[in-house]
């Protein structure tokens, strides 16, 4: 993955890939599928497609955090997104409430 398709999924997003899922995409050219054929780390386009979604409806306004916010989440590299949602980097894991990315 270039660095030129990561900016301008930041620029479409409007804030910045954290370091580490940007590190992945480079790595891998774009998302991680396991021997299963599942997404593991979403590509860069539904990352982009979901999480736009995700941010502009009231319905999950609550549920999804953007990349960048830390308020009153954990972090920790085995957790996923607050309250057992996905998180901003695609990840579906289920986790317990008040547990973050």
């Amino acid at each position: 993955m270039d660095e030129a398709a990561l900016r301008g999924a930041e620029r479409r997003l409007g804030r910045r890939l954290p370091g580490p899922l940007a590190d992945v995409l480079r790595k891998n050219g774009g998302g991680v599928v396991d021997a299963y054929g599942t997404d593991v780390v979403w590509p860069l386009e539904r990352i982009v497609e979901e999480n736009l979604s995700f941010w502009s409806g009231e319905a999950f306004a609550g549920l999804y955090m953007p990349f960048g916010t830390t308020a009153g989440v954990t972090s920790s590299p085995s957790s996923s997104g607050p309250s057992g949602t996905t998180s901003s980097c695609g990840s579906t894991r289920p986790t317990a409430p008040g547990r973050g990315w």
